[in-house]
């Protein structure tokens, strides 16, 4: 029982740390998603502008080009992440399971 509540402790302690590691990858994301819009509307206003402007507008574009690229790593590994703490779950929650139905069979007999 004893060694049941501590491999529940690490397995908690995991799922808090794979927690906190998606929110900051949420949190990431959303700041990325903040800075595209930024750029976003400030590459529509320079559209615009004269052909001096054409040096910005490139800048501006190849930062878009890298945000999109930022944002569609931290989505995968984000889904990836996802992926591997639910799997980790129910992993540990399948052990659990097993390790209850030993535990109540052994004391029924």
């Amino acid at each position: 029982s004893n060694r049941l509540e501590i491999r529940i402790k690490e397995l908690e302690d995991a799922l808090e740390s794979e927690r906190e590691g998606r929110m900051r990858a949420e949190k990431e994301l959303q700041e990325l998603r903040f800075q595209y819009e930024t750029l976003s509307e400030r590459f529509e206003e320079a559209d615009g502008v004269a052909s001096a402007q054409s040096e910005v507008n490139r800048r501006r574009e190849g930062e878009l080009t890298k945000l999109r690229k930022d944002i569609d790593l931290i989505t995968i590994q984000h889904e990836s992440s996802e992926a591997s703490l639910r799997k980790r779950h129910q992993e540990a929650l399948n052990e659990m399971g097993d390790q209850v139905d030993y535990l109540t069979k052994n004391k029924n007999k």
